[in-house]
Parts: C-alpha cells; structure tokens; sequence
C-alpha cells in the first residue's frame, strides 16, 4: 500500500486494478472495499472484487459479490461467466449453466464461456452437450489446452480412449507443462494397454506436482499390471503417505501384497476395500456388530454376507466351515444365482439370497473379511475341494451325456460385461476372449465340447455356426441351466472344465473337477505370481498370457496339453 493514500473513486479503482493485475490480491481486495465503502454500486469493484475472492478460493464470497455487481448492470458478459465459474466450484451446476447461457448470449464470441458451460454440463451428467460447448469452444480458440484436456476426458468417459490421448497430447504441444494433460495422457494409455508407455507421463506429472496421491496411486497401478510389484507396492506406500485415508491406494497395496504371497500383509490392508464406495455399502447395510475374530460366537449366530463377484463368493465360502468350527450358527447370504449350490455347503445352517430378509443374528462379517479374521496362509487354506452337486441333477446329466464319446470337456470363453461397474468393465475385457479364439481346438479328435457359457457372450456360438467356423463343435445346454447348482450337476459330469478366468474356474476347481484356466498377462491376485498351479484349487492349472492381449500363445499350449490328454 504507498504512503499516498488515493481518494477520489477513480483514483482507488485504478491503483486497486493495478495491484489486482499484478498479483498482489488481498491488498486489490482492500482497496476494493474501500473504495465501495465511498460508492456501494461500484459495478467493477463489485464484480472484481467477487473474481478476487475466486481467485483465492473463495467461490461463495464470490458469487455474493459478482451477484451484486449484476443487480447494478445485466449486460456484463465477463460478470456472468465468472458468477458462473464460482457457481461450478460450489457444485451449482444449474445456476453456472444458466449464467453461461446469459454470458454466451450476450457475446457467443467467448470460449472461456463455453468451456466453463460445458464443465457444468458434466456436473450435470449432460456429457453429449458438454461435448458440444467443447467443440465450440476450440472452434473459437484450436489453443485452448484447458478446453482440450476436458475434451480428452469427455472421450475417456465415453470409452474413446485413442481420441482422448490425442487431445491430451494437442494440449501438451500448446502447454507442455500442463499437469492434467500428463496425467490424463498417462490414464489414457493405460486404458489402451499401454502401460510401459504410460510411466512417462506419470514422471512428467510428478514432476509438476511431487508426491500427488493420484497419481501415484495409478502410477503403481500401471507397475502392477506390468508384474513389477516391488515398484508397485513402492507407489501405493507413497500414495498412502501422501494421502493416509486413500481407500484406493490401500486396496491396490493389499491385491499386490497378496499376488506376491504376503497374506499376513495383505489381507489386513484389504479391509480397506470396505471404506471404497463401492464396497462401503456393505457395513452399512449391517444390522449387527462386525465380527472381528476375538469376539466369543459360542452359541451365537453369525452372518456371513457375499460380496463382490459370483466367484469370489464360491471361493470363500469354503471360510464357513472354520467359523461354525468356533461353535456359531453360520447364515450365508449370496446372490441368488448361488442360493442352491451353497445351500448344503459344510457348516452352513441356512444359505439366504441377498433379496430375501435377513433372519435375527448377533454378528455379521463380510465373506472376504475371514481370511484376515481367521489369519489365513498359503498354508492353511482348507479343503480345495467342498461343493457337492446336487445327485439326482448329476445323474439326469449323466443320461443325457451317455451317448457322447472321448473326453468331455466343458468351456467359457467370456465373463460378465457389467458396464455399470467401470472398473469390474475394464477388467472383463481383458479377462475375456472370443470364442473363435478357440478355432484350434476344433482339430483335436476324441473330444466332446459342452458349452457352459452363459449371458450375452453365449451368443457368439450361434454366429459362428452359421459361418460353418473350424472350431469345436459345442454342444449347448445352456438353456437348462438356470443357476450354479444346475451348472455344477452338469460339470460335475465332466472330465476337464477349459475357461477363462471367472466364476465357472470357481465352481470347477471346488467341485474337484480338472480345470484349465486362461489368465491374462496381469492376472488376478488370487492366483499368485507366475504359477501355474493354484494353493485354493489343486484340480487347476493356470495358463497365463506372456504378452498382454495375446490369446493365440495361451490357446496353443491349451491344445497341445488337451491334444495330448485326449490320446
């Protein structure tokens, strides 16, 4: 502030504007408080004062202050783009929308306007318009980096990933130090499975802002998918540091802690999974205390719900027997689909589907909660083999294969799309494969192909046969089986199950049934690091991707291991 202090309006608003252009806000900001103390319908003291308190993070005093500016003068395009930049940042999605539209209609010539009306588009979860106000925006300005970083994450959202990184990298080439681009680009690349590509991005990102949670955690997570744990579990430690309350970050720590065999480590940091919103619902649907091992259930009742995918529930429902061992009445919830299959399982008193009302009970405990209740080791899983089918579906399946010859063989070649679960999505792709990949297979002679595979990827089995395809031929019972308990009465029927990795490996490996599974390059934690066997299955044998999205490798060894067990 100079020792002369101005005193005409004119004279304030000059030195504060000075001031203000230069950087120096809080004194602009006194200088404009003084200067409305003299003249309260000031419209730029009033509006910049408001874009002050923005600057300096203060969206609320912001839009009070540019709201009064244009209660004094509505034909200020500048003053409702920037109400409405506070409006964004108070989440006010449709009040910023509104203020842009008023911005835009006084002066279309303005891509900062329609960059910020398609950020509150997002928020509205309007994405197709957003991407309209986008494209307008770099019509009016090809330069605009900002605008071309939120066009690459409006591709992203929609699954254009190739589009996404070539607009992340059109943003870099204008501003090459643009934190958001190297992350995004990093994110980009990942999700074209592009992961030794993306650790560039991830340093650049770093660089411009060490020690970021975010991207650290996806950093690790771009090493995990490249089997480099030690950097990975490196990355999530730092991410934990950074950021201790990251539920994400603790969950990718625990799935490499457990790919690498460190269960003592790992299953404690996956308790972490129920602090994720995907899985926190979990506890709070729970109506009693959370079992945590040390409690006495002696004659309690304890309740045991699944969680997550169909075939984690198969693997650890196996944990019951364990906890009826310690004298508790065990009541299983599941998804239906699993109600009958489990419904005699060792140590269970009554299996309950997840829409059907929960009986009394005095403890709960999520089903993936008990490998660290129960401090579970690679030493201590219990029995492999502990699905029994249903006897009298068993031999119904049994007369109906009677007539077939060689080897019985059943397969899946895909898993669940669940396009409502984006990260679940991602995987699946990776997990699946097409059911022409396994073209080979159709030249082994002495064997008989059943199809177990069920949902929308069924329908490939069809569109081959009208091609008149040299693959297998398969035969397809799908129709009859309505739930697991009707698929394990089949498979139970089965020399060797041949599938991808999902619930039908589960259901194989449990019933005893030989089982060959194709894991992709970064396989799933559960089956460990580069083995071939599995310490929850011995009937399983793990085929692995030695290239990620190479099936063709995975399929050769499969025929030629099926070839020779046929002879």
């Amino acid at each position: 502030m100079p020792q002369d202090q101005p005193r005409n309006s004119n004279e304030i608003f000059k030195q504060a504007f000075g001031l203000h252009q230069q950087g120096a806000i809080d004194a602009a900001k006194s200088l404009y408080s003084q200067l409305l103390k003299q003249e309260p319908r000031h419209f730029d003291a009033l509006h910049l004062l408001g874009v002050a308190h923005l600057q300096q993070g203060d969206p609320k005093a912001a839009v009070e202050f540019i709201g009064q500016a244009l209660a004094i003068d509505q034909r200020q395009p500048a003053a409702f783009s920037n109400r409405g930049a506070g409006q964004v940042a108070l989440l006010n999605y449709s009040a910023a929308l509104s203020d842009f539209d008023r911005a835009i209609a006084l002066k279309p010539l303005q891509p900062e306007a329609h960059y910020n009306r398609a950020k509150a588009l997002v928020g509205l979860g309007r994405a197709p318009e957003a991407m309209g106000s986008i494209n307008t925006a770099l019509s009016q300005n090809p330069n605009y980096a900002e605008a071309l970083v939120l066009c690459g994450l409006l591709n992203a959202q929609s699954g254009a990933h190739d589009a996404a990184l070539t607009c992340y990298e059109k943003a870099l080439a204008i501003y090459p130090a643009s934190f958001e681009a190297h992350f995004n680009r990093a994110n980009a690349l990942c999700e074209l499975g592009r992961h030794a590509d993306a650790l560039a991005s991830f340093d650049q990102a770093l660089t411009i802002v060490p020690n970021h949670p975010d991207v650290l955690n996806n950093r690790g997570d771009a090493q995990r998918h490249l089997k480099k744990f030690t950097a990975a579990i490196s990355d999530f430690q730092k991410a934990i540091l950074a950021q201790p309350d990251f539920a994400g970050a603790h969950v990718n720590l625990a799935m490499s802690q457990l790919a690498t065999g460190e269960f003592a480590k790992g299953w404690r940091t996956y308790e972490w999974r129920l602090k994720t919103p995907e899985l926190a619902p979990i506890l709070e649907s729970a109506t009693a205390p959370q079992w945590r091992g040390d409690q006495d259930i002696a004659g309690k009742t304890i309740l045991l719900k699944a969680e997550q995918g169909l075939g984690d529930t198969i693997q650890f429902s196996r944990l019951a027997s364990l906890v009826a061992a310690r004298g508790a009445r065990v009541v299983l919830e599941v998804p239906r689909p699993l109600r009958r299959l489990l419904a005699n399982l060792d140590g269970v008193s009554s299996v309950i589907a997840e829409d059907e009302a929960r009986p009394v009970h005095d403890y709960f405990c999520p089903l993936m909660s008990l490998p660290f209740v129960l401090g579970l080791t690679v030493e201590t899983i219990p029995s492999a083999v502990y699905l029994k089918p249903d006897s009298s579906l068993a031999e119904n399946w049994k007369r109906r294969l009677a007539s077939t010859h060689g080897l019985r063989v059943g397969l899946v070649w895909a898993g669940s799309p669940r396009p409502n679960m984006p990260a679940a999505a991602a995987i699946d792709k990776k997990r699946s494969l097409p059911l022409s990949a396994f073209e080979p297979l159709g030249k082994i002679p002495g064997v008989t192909f059943v199809s177990l595979q069920k949902g929308s990827p069924a329908a490939q089995l069809a569109q081959l046969n009208a091609t008149r395809w040299g693959g297998p031929a398969l035969l397809d019972y799908t129709s009859s089986l309505s739930d697991f308990a009707d698929t394990a009465a089949l498979t139970s029927c089965l020399d060797l199950v041949i599938t991808c990795d999902t619930a039908v490996a589960h259901l194989a490996g449990g019933l005893g049934i030989p089982v060959w599974v194709l894991s992709r390059f970064d396989g799933c934690w559960r089956w460990l690091t580069d083995r071939t066997d599995s310490p929850w299955y011995p009937s399983m044998k793990l085929f692995h991707q030695t290239t990620p999205g190479d099936w063709g490798g995975v399929v050769a060894s499969v025929a030629q291991d099926l070839a020779a067990m046929a002879r």
